[in-house]
């Protein structure tokens, strides 16, 4: 009889954790500010986002049109955490090549599971060189709890994105939110 006990206890539990992870998360990602400064007007004929908040649930939608063709261009992120006890903590700073992004697997594991969240939303067919006046848009995007380990600690996070070309910072998205029980 008890291993029998045993045996449903041990299917029980591998039915609530599949690969390390709960199917159920008992925190939220709450994205609370999305903004974008440094627009360098030379290179983009549009570009903006908006932030909603859709059944408990933050969504981002941006939309990128750019006035000439880019071959290359480079972005830098750092992700900062802040915890309640006002102690912060830069979880990574990054410099990479936005063209090979898609399709590298980068050392830091955070930064691959951010680079699945954005390819489930965009474009399937973007290609580098990036093309003059194509409408980029990236839509209901947001960040899944499913997606990261059982526990993440209470805290803030602000994320900073620069896209550089040629040496010249020419768009930066700052983005802020916290992780709430």
């Amino acid at each position: 009889m008890s291993g029998w006990f045993w045996l449903c206890t041990v299917l029980g539990l591998l039915s609530l954790e599949v690969d390390g992870k709960s199917n159920e998360r008992n925190y939220m990602v709450v994205i609370n500010q999305i903004s974008l400064r440094r627009v360098e007007k030379e290179y983009f004929d549009d570009v903006h986002c908006v932030l909603a908040q859709i059944r408990n649930r933050s969504t981002i939608d941006c939309s990128l049109i750019l006035r000439r063709s880019v071959d290359k261009i480079d972005m830098e992120v750092y992700l900062d955490f802040m915890r309640p006890n006002n102690q912060n903590i830069r979880l990574f700073n990054a410099r990479l090549e936005v063209c090979e992004m898609w399709s590298f697997v980068h050392k830091n594991p955070l930064i691959n599971l951010l680079a699945k969240t954005f390819i489930k939303v965009i474009d399937p067919n973007i290609r580098c060189p990036l093309r003059k006046n194509y409408n980029y848009t990236l839509t209901n995007w947001y960040l899944d709890e499913n997606d990261f380990p059982g526990y993440i600690p209470e805290g803030g996070f602000q994320t900073i994105t620069e896209y550089i070309i040629r040496k010249k910072r020419i768009l930066r998205i700052v983005t802020r939110g916290r992780i709430i029980y």
